[in-house]
């Protein structure tokens, strides 16, 4: 038994109608989850925070991550990641926001975003800039993975920092739409 995107997508909010390419969860989806990944014995790479405030979502900047270390093995690693992630939400302290949401990091999307992909974390951003054809390429394997792709943001790289440029993109479910339709049609 494997955990599925839909495990995150049928708790989740998508975050795509506000021009974010993620999904975020409650505090307690988000714990459920991370109850639900240590049963399933899938790992947790880390997450971010995000928060209403005035009735309008922001980025809070606030993230965890847990990298595998070289001496530890994979249920070692599977402890300390789930561990960590639970000890970060709970411990998480929110007391000036109407609400907060997070965002768990996939193992799966981790390891094929980091295989090709140059990481942001030095800016703050957990995630990961692609040239055009990885870009491609990993939309090629999303699609057969059958996850969907919320959509992206457009970087140029300037002096060995990447930029955000503003320009992005987003695909919205229709109504009606099977979640295998919905994949396909992301891509």
């Amino acid at each position: 038994m494997t955990l599925s995107t839909n495990d995150i997508l049928s708790v989740g909010v998508p975050l795509h109608n506000h021009g974010i390419n993620d999904w975020i969860l409650t505090k307690d989806q988000a714990l459920k989850i991370l109850y639900k990944c240590y049963e399933l014995k899938v790992s947790v790479y880390g997450g971010d925070v995000y928060y209403l405030y005035q009735n309008m979502l922001h980025r809070s900047f606030h993230n965890w991550y847990c990298d595998q270390e070289k001496y530890e093995s994979d249920k070692e690693y599977l402890s300390r990641s789930i561990e960590y992630s639970i000890q970060y939400i709970e411990y998480y302290k929110n007391d000036k926001y109407e609400a907060i949401f997070f965002a768990l990091i996939p193992p799966l999307i981790t390891e094929l975003l980091s295989s090709v992909g140059v990481s942001l974390s030095a800016q703050g951003i957990n995630n990961w800039a692609l040239d055009k054809g990885n870009a491609i390429k990993i939309l090629e394997k999303f699609k057969q993975l059958g996850i969907p792709a919320l959509g992206g943001d457009v970087l140029f790289l300037d002096s060995n920092k990447f930029d955000f440029t503003y320009d992005n993109w987003s695909y919205d479910e229709s109504d009606g739409e099977s979640k295998s339709e919905y994949c396909n049609n992301s891509i």
